[in-house]
């Protein structure tokens, strides 16, 4: 477009011209001097025709390219946040064991939000500057080919600061990404035991430890901001050396008349361009570069090893009333949390009979809980067999066998949601079935006195629901 109305600029020039020589022309056929009269050509509506024809070509494919690329992140986006998510609900006990619960916040929110808000906008800024660095330097060649070679010097700075900066760039966001977990675990941590700390009057001690948190997660990015300051004055300076080898050029082919004035103006506009331009290009390269660490560190997510829930050959598959009577027997049972580890359970064998009532005792760490947890497939038994009225339960698909156990859990949990979602997840059952348990856990008479009843939203961190209420309503579940 640009070269368009630089050509239309130097024609409406030369019309000039010519219409003032048509003028004595047909002058001087008036005069009876000329056979027959000269025409002015008339090529402004040509020109306005392919200006307009260009500009609807360019708002058309802006806005496919704009929609494509909206459309592209926001699928990665969420393919990746979905591969994430899938493979951490399925990751092994040990895993939550030894990952802080920051850790994977910050990989939610952070790392997902960078891919989300950032990456997708930095890529975009990244490839128009680019292309528009591209057309700049061709458009001012062809118009004054001298100008190419004051550029060969300038690339190459511009090739040594944007290498420095990038390296720079990329660790810092490393490093803020790693402060930012010890933030997310503190707000995690702050939340779940508000009333134990204000319990103990621990405000200012929490609020200290959060301060200090907060201003080391900051530290990288002052940092960031000098390092692109620091590159900024260099390329500006740099882009002020492009505009004068830019200006030198073309006035020097427009004194030895090369070029029309029109077309001088058009190499200078596009120097201009090029100076802001190449900033932008370094900047947005480095943000890509840095937000690829988030890529990275979602991806690393995405591949946790999980726990294999689907059937596999060689499972066996219990009858529909399984298991009917509750017989367990247990043959030389040997558990461990991970492969690294020494055994919690070894060489256990019990057998415990349909309608038995049995208690575990022993002192802390002696594996009660770790013996329930092997019941249900969630820590590693390497040797011996568990069987559940004469099935082996290592054969037994994993979501099969555990929607078949149930378990109290010490700390209950209830979910955000309704009464009906928290006693039915799955809605297998009708109201009618769901009072008949509520009345059977003793909480029927709680649930009538609500205004909504099972309807009623459960919103965990504002619940005061008692501890007895919430294991009735897992013991519902």
């Amino acid at each position: 477009m640009d070269f368009w109305l630089a050509d239309w600029s130097a024609s409406h020039v030369g019309g000039n011209i010519d219409a003032w020589n048509l003028t004595e022309a047909n002058a001087n056929y008036t005069q009876g001097n000329l056979s027959q009269p000269m025409d002015v050509p008339d090529t402004t509506g040509y020109y306005i025709t392919g200006y307009t024809g260009l500009s609807v070509g360019a708002i058309v494919l802006t806005a496919a390219a704009v929609a494509a690329a909206i459309l592209t992140s926001l699928r990665g986006a969420r393919v990746m946040h979905d591969r994430m998510v899938h493979n951490i609900v399925r990751a092994p006990l040990r895993f939550f064991d030894t990952t802080p619960t920051g850790r994977i916040l910050n990989r939610m929110a952070g790392d997902q939000g960078s891919l989300d808000n950032n990456l997708p906008g930095n890529m975009e800024l990244f490839l128009r500057s680019g292309l528009k660095i591209v057309s700049a330097i061709v458009a001012v060649a062809v118009i004054t080919p001298y100008f190419l070679i004051g550029m060969i010097p300038i690339i190459v700075f511009y090739y040594f600061m944007q290498k420095i900066y990038r390296a720079t760039a990329r660790e810092l966001k490393r490093i803020n990404l790693m402060k930012e977990s010890p933030v997310y675990s503190q707000l995690s941590q702050s939340f779940g035991g508000l009333s134990t700390i204000r319990a103990y009057r621990a405000e200012e001690r929490f609020t200290k430890q959060m301060m200090e948190r907060l201003n080391d997660s900051f530290v990288p990015l002052l940092y960031s901001m000098g390092a692109e300051g620091w590159m900024g004055v260099r390329l500006v300076c740099a882009g002020a050396v492009i505009i004068f080898v830019a200006g030198l050029s073309s006035v020097v082919a427009g004194l030895h008349g090369l070029v029309s004035p029109a077309w001088v103006g058009l190499a200078i506009s596009y120097a201009i361009r090029m100076q802001v331009q190449m900033f932008s290009v370094v900047s947005a390269f480095a943000k890509v570069e840095a937000n690829m660490t988030s890529v990275e560190r979602v991806e690393n997510y995405s591949r946790v090893p999980g726990e294999i829930y689907e059937r596999i050959s060689g499972n066996t598959i219990p009858p529909e009333e399984w298991p009917a009577s509750g017989t367990v027997q247990l043959e030389s049972v040997s558990a461990r949390y991970d492969q690294t580890l020494d055994p919690v359970l070894t060489m256990v064998t019990a057998n415990i009979r349909a309608g038995e009532k049995v208690g575990i005792c022993g002192r802390t760490g002696s594996g009660k809980s770790s013996l329930t947890l092997t019941l249900f497939r969630m820590i590693d038994m390497f040797e011996g067999v568990i069987s559940i009225d004469g099935v082996d339960i290592s054969r037994v698909p994993l979501t099969l066998l555990r929607s078949r156990l149930s378990i109290i859990p010490q700390d209950p949990v209830l979910f955000s949601g309704t009464i009906r979602f928290n006693l039915d997840p799955e809605e297998d059952s009708d109201d009618d079935e769901l009072w008949r348990a509520l009345e059977i856990a003793q909480l029927k008479d709680v649930v009538t006195d609500l205004p909504s009843k099972l309807g009623k939203w459960v919103v965990p961190s504002k619940a005061r629901c008692p501890t007895q209420y919430k294991h009735h309503c897992c013991f519902k579940r």
